[in-house]
C-alpha cells in the first residue's frame, strides 16, 4: 500500500510541477514539488520507498523538461540516500527541517544538473540571458521556492499515510 501512496503523491506533485509556471526573475526556477516528495519519503520511510519515489520522481521531472531521462533520478537518489543516512541526527518531525533540507538539496540538484551538461555528453545547456551566472540565480530560486513547496507536499503525504494507516513510517 505504501507504493500506491508514493505514486499518488508523485502524481499530484507532478501535475502541479507541470502546471505552475517557472519564474523568470528567479532564473526560470520552478517549485521543487517532486523533490519535496523525495525528501518526505527520505525522512519518514524506508530505503525502498524513498528510492521508488526518487526514481519515479526523477523520470517524471526529466519528462517535464529538457533533461535526459535518468539524470534527475540519479540526483534525487543521491540526495535521498544522503538524507536517509543522516536522518537520525535530524529533527524529522519539524517542518522547518524538511524546508531547509529541500531548499539545500534543490539548489545542489540544480548545480549538479548544470555540471552534467557542462562536463558530460549531453551537450550544452541553452543560455538564458547570457553567461553561466543564471544557474546560480536558478539554484537560489529553487531554494526560495522550496519554502512554499514543502508544506503542502508534506501535508498531503502525511495525511495519506494517516488515511491508509501506513506503518512503514520511521523504518530504516
Amino acid at each position: 500500500m505504501t507504493s500506491v501512496s508514493v505514486l499518488v503523491v508523485l502524481f499530484v506533485a507532478a501535475f502541479f510541477q507541470g502546471v505552475i509556471p517557472a519564474l523568470g526573475f528567479l532564473g526560470m526556477a520552478k517549485a521543487p514539488l517532486l523533490l519535496s516528495v523525495v525528501m518526505y519519503y527520505a525522512l519518514f520511510h524506508g530505503r525502498f520507498t524513498m528510492l521508488l519515489a526518487a526514481m519515479a520522481g526523477g523520470i517524471v521531472y526529466d519528462s517535464l523538461g529538457f533533461t535526459p531521462l535518468g539524470c534527475t533520478s540519479f540526483c534525487f537518489c543521491l540526495v535521498g540516500l544522503t538524507v536517509q543516512a543522516t536522518r537520525e541526527f535530524l529533527f524529522r518531525e519539524s517542518l522547518f527541517t524538511g524546508v531547509v533540507l529541500t531548499a539545500v538539496c534543490a539548489g545542489l540538484i540544480t548545480l549538479m544538473t548544470w555540471l552534467f551538461f557542462e562536463m558530460g555528453e549531453f551537450g550544452r545547456l541553452p543560455e538564458v540571458g547570457g553567461g553561466g551566472w543564471w544557474v546560480w540565480v536558478k539554484a537560489g530560486g529553487v531554494a526560495v521556492l522550496a519554502v512554499a513547496a514543502v508544506p503542502p507536499v508534506f501535508g498531503l503525504a502525511r495525511g495519506l499515510d494517516a488515511l491508509i494507516g501506513n506503518t512503514d513510517t520511521y523504518s530504516a
